[in-house]
C-alpha cells in the first residue's frame, strides 16, 4: 500500500508541475525581450537550501516566532555577506581587508603569563 500511495503522489506532483509549466511558458514568452525559456533554470533548490539553513539555526524549535525568524535571517545574511571584516585603526593607511572565517575551529594562541 505504501508504494502505491507514493506512486500516486509522485504522479500527482508531476501533473501539477507539467500543468504549471505549460501555463507559465506562454505568459513568459509574451514579455518583451524573452525569446526562449531554459527549463532547467526553473528550480527551487536555492529556496529549499535557504529554509534548511533557517531551520537548522532554530535547533529543536520547529515553530520559530517572527522575532526568532528575523534574528536568524539577519545572522544568515551577515554570514553570506562581506560584513564580517577585521576593522581597526592600528594598521593605518595600509589596512588589511582580512575577513574572519566563521567556520574556523582552530584553537586561539595562548596568552603568555608574566611573572
Amino acid at each position: 500500500m505504501g508504494l502505491t500511495f507514493r506512486l500516486i503522489l509522485t504522479i500527482q506532483g508531476l501533473r501539477i508541475t507539467v500543468r504549471s509549466f505549460v501555463e507559465m511558458v506562454p505568459k513568459l514568452l509574451k514579455i518583451d525581450g524573452v525569446k526562449y525559456i531554459l527549463s532547467d533554470k526553473l528550480n527551487q533548490d536555492s529556496l529549499e537550501e535557504h529554509f534548511y539553513r533557517q531551520r537548522s539555526r532554530g535547533g529543536a524549535n520547529e515553530n520559530p516566532t517572527l522575532e526568532e525568524f528575523r534574528f536568524n535571517e539577519t545572522k544568515l545574511q551577515i554570514c553570506k555577506s562581506d560584513m564580517i571584516q577585521a576593522m581597526g585603526n592600528s594598521k593605518g593607511k595600509n589596512r588589511d581587508k582580512t575577513k574572519f572565517d566563521i567556520h574556523d575551529t582552530s584553537s586561539l594562541p595562548k596568552k603568555t603569563q608574566k611573572f
